[in-house]
């Protein structure tokens, strides 16, 4: 008849100890970088006056009631009045203005 072991013990008997593991402290994990991957575009809106897009690739038509963008694979159709774009950079675009409208085509 085999003898159950408890799941401490090896095999042969003898007591299993794991090896420790060394533990990250909260103040070490904020040290390594953080690698994000932005797969599709980010859109964040504040109210119906500010949207802020990640990953933004070209404006094709901008006047102060509308703006098309490129935006990942899609354009982006924005209407509304006073708009304005306020930052842009080779990823990101910041419009301002009342929105009415936003359009995926």
């Amino acid at each position: 008849m085999n003898k159950k072991l408890p799941r401490n013990r090896h095999d042969d008997g003898t007591k299993f100890t794991p090896s420790p593991k060394k533990k990250k402290s909260l103040f070490d994990a904020f040290k390594e970088p953080v690698v994000q991957l932005v797969l599709e575009p980010q859109l964040q809106i504040t109210g119906n006056s500010e949207l802020y897009i990640e990953g933004c690739k070209a404006i094709l038509e901008y006047d102060d009631m509308m703006v098309k963008l490129v935006v990942g694979k899609k354009e982006l159709l924005i209407t509304g009045k006073d708009l304005s774009v306020s930052g842009y950079t080779e990823s990101s675009i910041t419009v301002k203005g009342a929105f009415q409208t936003l359009e995926w085509n």
